[in-house]
């Protein structure tokens, strides 16, 4: 498929290749298939045990890197005053090492991932009167914590959902700078008037990944909102 060729395409062609992206996709175990491999590995595993290494798996959303956290540190001790300080240090020499996705650029320094690391001491005190909580409290938790954006929110809110500690789902495509997911959005209804980066054409954005998730029925809200961010690298960046 040539870039001219994506360039000219049609709303009802993008939404072809929408439609047997998401198929393929599925077939491989997709979307987030490593969010699956951690979910797996926590099995049978004590429930701290399984927020701690869903926590690691989140800050780096690299499941070799997070695997070797999880090897070095297999318990969170955030009642040790040395921990925090045996962290950032064993991070700081083995810095070169470790590879994290791109996506989590605000976590790219020792410090940074130390920083996001220790909020798992928020999550142990709070995820189980959390348990019941409607999203949107959920949502808010997830992002006061320490270097968490829209990004980690939505992965932490989804894995903690499948690991059972929560019973909320996430509702939509959080639109709100939810910039390229959008991006997808425009290539699949070009006529609706809409901005990607503009707050305002968020409700917007909602309704028009609604009207998507109608002809999508098999997949959750997270899959679509993953699936359009995927479609939109594959088609117009080719890093997917």
């Amino acid at each position: 498929m040539t870039f001219g060729l994506v360039q000219s395409a049609s709303a009802s062609q993008h939404l072809q290749w929408f439609k047997e992206f998401c198929y393929y996709e599925r077939l491989t175990g997709g979307p987030d298939p490593h969010m699956r491999a951690v979910v797996a590995l926590c099995a049978g595993l004590p429930l701290q045990e399984q927020l701690w290494r869903a926590h690691l798996y989140v800050g780096v959303y690299n499941v070799p890197t997070a695997e070797l956290l999880w090897r070095e540190f297999p318990r969170f001790h955030s009642d040790e005053d040395s921990y925090e300080e045996r962290f950032h240090t064993w991070l700081q020499r083995h810095w070169s090492q470790l590879r994290l996705r791109r996506e989590r650029r605000t976590v790219k320094s020792p410090l940074r991932l130390t920083q996001y690391l220790m909020g798992m001491s928020k999550v142990s005190m709070r995820l189980p009167e959390l348990r019941s909580a409607d999203f949107e409290t959920l949502w808010n938790f997830a992002l006061s914590l320490p270097h968490v954006g829209r990004y980690a929110a939505t992965k932490l809110c989804e894995i903690w959902q499948r690991l059972g500690a929560v019973q909320s789902h996430v509702p939509d495509i959080r639109p709100v700078d939810g910039w390229s997911p959008r991006a997808a959005l425009r290539l699949l209804f070009p006529r609706a008037k809409h901005d990607e980066h503009d707050a305002k054409f968020a409700a917007q954005a909602n309704e028009l990944a609604a009207e998507l998730k109608r002809q999508q029925p098999q997949l959750t809200w997270f899959e679509l909102e993953v699936m359009l961010c995927e479609y939109k690298e594959s088609i117009l960046t080719r890093r997917q």
